[in-house]
């Protein structure tokens, strides 16, 4: 990441340091036509620092900043950087191959640990971002305006055109009084089918937490193998089976198969780190994650299959979710099944 160009440092406090320099931001224009600018608002850490520190309380206090920015619609794009340390350095030689070594490219005692990409007015709005940053990270916070000019070299957009973050895609059967318990119906032929092909053409990733896992595995893997049900519940369980499996847990001990693994950190810094690889979608399920996602909101499609059923008691889908506004959500695919059920789509605007 470049040291050039405009810079504020905020400590834990709010006290601000560095130049206010407000020139050859990159500026954009809302649907309104307001002109809003954005900002890189990193987080320092030491190059020794452990996340697994954190207490509770930071990490809500987290939560609800991010919470906030995405209500104000400030947020643009958020991560989490690994220690300077793990750093891998490219530098080109004179005969024009190119020397890797292990570490940073500069030596530092400390590290951006995470940041944001921010949309704001000017540098006051931004600043006040970052400072609510340092207070709820304990810990130092660089804001720094994003340059538009120098234009970049020819060709450098179109090189990064592509390059966009995964989706989050939530899939769930309800009934239509909203019931998403699984027990109160069966999926037919046709919504096995329709699962099916969004397993193997649209996802490559599983997200459950543990009570999902347990539901599904070995359930599904023991059907691959054996292929013992129907033809569609056959080939359901095969494309389930193909796929890498995450689970979110602090209780369980292992997990099945070579594709699966368990993640006991921050479900939040976990999802946009998976978002940002290469892949297909990422696919969640049942009801305690996405319920999660859902408040941080972090999930881009949303997959309703809407059975002709009325239950009259259950959990309701999403039912306790806290949300800083309402999510609207477009709806563009839909598809009625024989037996009446409904599939519909939905994209998060």
């Amino acid at each position: 990441m470049s040291n050039s160009g405009p810079t504020v440092r905020l400590s834990r406090e709010g006290r601000a340091t560095g130049p206010p320099e407000d020139r050859y931001k990159r500026k954009t224009v809302t649907g309104e036509g307001e002109i809003t600018t954005q900002y890189l608002v990193a987080i320092h850490h030491s190059d020794d620092y452990d996340p697994s520190v954190e207490t509770e309380a930071t990490i809500s206090e987290i939560h609800a900043l991010n919470r906030e920015m995405i209500a104000a619609g400030a947020r643009k794009f958020a991560a989490g950087v690994s220690a300077a340390s793990s750093a891998r350095s490219l530098r080109a030689q004179p005969d024009g191959k190119v020397l890797i070594t292990d570490g940073p490219y500069l030596e530092t005692g400390e590290h951006i640990g995470g940041f944001w990409v921010l949309e704001a007015a000017n540098l006051d709005d931004a600043l006040a971002w970052g400072r609510k940053a340092a207070v709820a990270c304990r810990a130092p916070v660089e804001v720094r305006a994003i340059f538009q000019k120098p234009a970049p070299p020819a060709g450098w957009s179109a090189k990064f055109k592509g390059d966009q973050m995964r989706n989050v895609v939530y899939a769930i059967n309800i009934t239509l009084d909203g019931c998403c318990d699984h027990t109160k119906h069966v999926p037919d032929e046709g919504v096995m089918e329709y699962y099916t092909r969004l397993l193997r053409d649209d996802v490559d990733l599983l997200v459950f937490g543990r009570k999902t896992y347990q539901l599904m595995v070995p359930y599904w893997p023991d059907i691959a193998k054996s292929q013992s049900e129907t033809k569609a519940e056959n080939e359901f369980a095969q494309a389930f089976d193909s796929k890498k499996l995450v689970v979110f847990s602090r209780s369980l001990d292992s997990v099945e198969g070579k594709n699966t693994r368990i993640v006991r950190t921050n479900l939040h810094d976990e999802i946009l780190k998976l978002k940002q690889e290469q892949g297909k979608s990422i696919l969640v399920g049942g009801v305690d994650v996405p319920s999660q996602l859902t408040e941080l909101g972090l999930i881009d499609e949303y997959r309703f299959v809407v059975m002709p059923i009325i239950a009259g008691e259950g959990r309701r889908l999403l039912e306790g979710v806290n949300l800083p506004e309402k999510c609207q959500l477009k709806l563009v695919e839909s598809k009625t099944f024989k037996s009446g059920c409904v599939a519909l789509r939905y994209l998060k605007q």
